[in-house]
């Protein structure tokens, strides 16, 4: 009886208060006599609702960018002039001293080809160049093959009287012609000691092949350096003057080993910068600006000293100055890492991208 009356005076307050109708629960039996069970209690209690809801909480995204791929073929005098003396030592053994340490530094920037002239199996009564060694065969196999070690059936001919630069240079026009390789950077660079020339040739037609491959060579967006090893500046006659007219400065000309090696090192750290243009498939959103870092060091957005967009699409970026050397400087190209947050519920400027990532 006692529960009974609870329950009536319940009901009245109810409706003396003028609340609106509403169903009441209350989880109890019978009286037993026993305490009578707690107040009914909503299935899901109420809560203040989240300011953001899980499934649109900020995500953290890298954005994977790609150097450009950069091509150098180094087009090798092995001909007797290279073995005349330089700097306390030859031009050939002073060429591979220098150039080495400088492949070996780019090699994770640089993709390094060698073409080496004058061959050795060439027709009866002609000259011709070696054929082509593409970076498919790795840095250590450029590297034994500039050092003339027979690891892999390269070796080096006997060094003879012609030196046909001009073929090596068509050769090398014909496997950039025959060799797609997308948004790649190319270069020649050509190291020689003399004019080029091939036994029953004549030199004025050496010279004009020369100066046509070299051209085909810039009309196919390709840059070509010279270096003329050991001798002062050719003269105005020469035909290596003749072909630098056609690239647009003089051959370089160092005298003494430590010209040459600096000469080397400008040349190939040049053609490595091309690798501070990285491309991505996947750029930030929106105003959504990234955080970018070498390593564990980060990297302001400064176009001077630090990292800019390449272009309006934000597809590419352009890393300067300092930055451009530590990066060139590491040893691995996947040091860069640029990542944003991203809204997975907005839209607009600071949305997630849409399609799929295509990285794991």
């Amino acid at each position: 009886m006692e529960d009974l009356g609870r329950r009536l005076i319940l009901r009245l307050a109810i409706l003396a208060g003028g609340c609106a109708p509403q169903t009441v629960v209350l989880n109890d039996v019978s009286d037993s006599g026993t305490a009578d069970s707690p107040p009914a209690q909503d299935a899901v209690a109420d809560a203040t609702a989240p300011s953001v809801e899980v499934g649109c909480m900020p995500k953290y995204i890298t954005a994977y960018y790609w150097p450009q791929p950069t091509e150098m073929m180094i087009v090798l005098d092995r001909s007797s002039s290279m073995q005349q003396p330089f700097s306390g030592t030859t031009r050939a053994t002073a060429v591979q001293n220098a150039l080495l340490p400088a492949v070996n530094d780019y090699q994770s920037k640089v993709e390094f080809g060698l073409e080496q002239f004058p061959g050795w199996q060439c027709q009866t009564g002609t000259c011709c160049s070696r054929h082509v060694l593409d970076p498919t065969l790795g840095s250590s196999g450029i590297g034994d093959a500039i050092k003339c070690v027979d690891t892999r059936g390269i070796g080096c001919s006997m060094p003879s009287a012609d030196s046909p630069s001009h073929m090596a240079l068509a050769a090398i026009q014909q496997y950039f012609k025959a060799k797609w390789s997308g948004d790649a950077v190319r270069y020649v660079l050509l190291v020689t000691a003399s004019d080029p020339s091939c036994s029953g040739q004549d030199p004025g037609n050496a010279c004009d092949i020369a100066r046509q491959a070299t051209s085909d060579l810039i009309n196919d967006h390709t840059t070509v350096i010279v270096v003329n090893v050991g001798g002062s500046q050719p003269d105005k006659t020469s035909c290596l003057s003749h072909v630098g007219q056609v690239v647009g400065s003089p051959p370089y000309s160092p005298v003494s080993t430590l010209e040459l090696t600096t000469v080397f090192n400008q040349v190939i750290s040049n053609a490595a910068s091309s690798a501070c243009t990285l491309t991505t498939y996947q750029p930030p959103p929106g105003d959504v600006e990234p955080t970018v870092s070498i390593g564990n060091k980060s990297v302001p957005h400064d176009s001077l000293q630090g990292w800019s967009y390449a272009n309006t699409a934000r597809t590419s970026i352009t890393l300067a100055g300092n930055s451009c050397d530590e990066f060139l400087n590491a040893s691995a190209r996947d040091n860069l890492s640029l990542v944003y947050s991203c809204s997975p519920c907005a839209s607009g400027p600071t949305a997630c991208p849409s399609f799929p990532s295509p990285y794991p």
